[in-house]
C-alpha cells in the first residue's frame, strides 16, 4: 500500500509538472508577421478585437482584416471603405456583430463579420473606448475637452434595439480622461481606467443597466 501511494504521489507530481510546463509554454508569445499594423485611409493606427470563434479582427482606418484561422499568421481583407481614426472594435455577445468607433469623427460603424458588407454608420457620438454589456447595449467611455488638458469623462449607453439608436448617459461627467474599458469574465463588473490619473474604477453592470432604465 505504501508503494502504491508513493506511485500515485509521483504520478500526480509528474502530471502537475506537465501542466506547469504546458502553462509556461502557453505564455511564450510569437509575433504575427502578417498582422496588419500599418494604417490605411487616414487612420493613425490599427485596433483589434477577438471574434466569438477566437479569430482576430483588425481595422486599420480603411480595411477590415480577419484572421484566416485561430493562431494563424495570416489575415484576409474582409471589407474596405471604413474610413476613420480607429478608436475601438466592440464585438457583440453573438460573436460576429461588431461596432467600430472612428475616433474624432464620432462615427460608429456596424459590421457583420459573418456577412461583410459596405460601410454602415449607425450612430455618431463622442467616444474613446466601448464594450457591449448586453445584446444591443454598447457602453461608451467618452470625455469632453474643457481646455488646458482638463477633461470631463462620462459613461454612456448606446441602445441599438431602437431606430435610430439612442444614447443615454449613465455616469455623469467628472474630471478625468477616458481610457480603456473592460468587463470581468462573468460580465457582472465593468472596469474603467482614467487616462489622466491612472485610476481604475469598478462599476456594477447591474447598476449601470438600472441607471439606463
Amino acid at each position: 500500500m505504501r508503494y502504491r501511494c508513493r506511485f500515485a504521489a509521483v504520478a500526480a507530481l509528474l502530471s502537475f509538472s506537465i501542466l506547469v510546463s504546458s502553462a509556461h509554454a502557453a505564455l511564450e508569445f510569437t509575433p504575427l508577421a502578417s498582422f496588419p499594423a500599418s494604417p490605411g485611409g487616414f487612420g493613425y493606427g490599427a485596433t483589434a478585437a477577438a471574434l466569438g470563434d477566437g479569430r482576430f479582427i483588425v481595422w486599420d482606418g480603411d480595411a477590415i482584416h480577419i484572421q484566416t484561422a485561430r493562431r494563424a499568421d495570416g489575415f484576409a481583407v474582409a471589407a474596405t471603405g471604413y474610413d476613420g481614426d480607429p478608436g475601438f472594435i466592440a464585438v457583440a455577445p453573438d460573436g460576429r456583430t461588431c461596432l467600430l468607433g472612428a475616433g474624432f469623427t464620432g462615427d460608429i460603424y456596424r459590421f457583420d463579420a459573418a456577412a461583410p458588407g459596405p460601410p454602415e454608420v449607425v450612430a455618431n457620438a463622442p467616444h474613446f473606448s466601448a464594450v457591449f454589456i448586453g445584446e444591443d447595449l454598447l457602453l461608451i467611455d467618452s470625455a469632453e475637452d474643457l481646455g488646458g488638458w482638463v477633461f470631463a469623462a462620462s459613461l454612456d449607453i448606446l441602445d441599438l434595439s431602437v431606430e435610430p439608436p439612442a444614447l443615454r448617459r449613465v455616469v455623469a461627467a467628472d474630471r478625468g480622461a477616458s481610457a480603456a474599458l473592460s468587463l470581468d469574465p462573468t460580465g457582472r463588473y465593468l472596469f474603467a481606467a482614467d487616462g489622466m490619473t491612472g485610476e481604475t474604477r469598478p462599476f456594477s453592470v447591474g447598476a449601470l443597466l438600472n441607471a439606463f432604465e
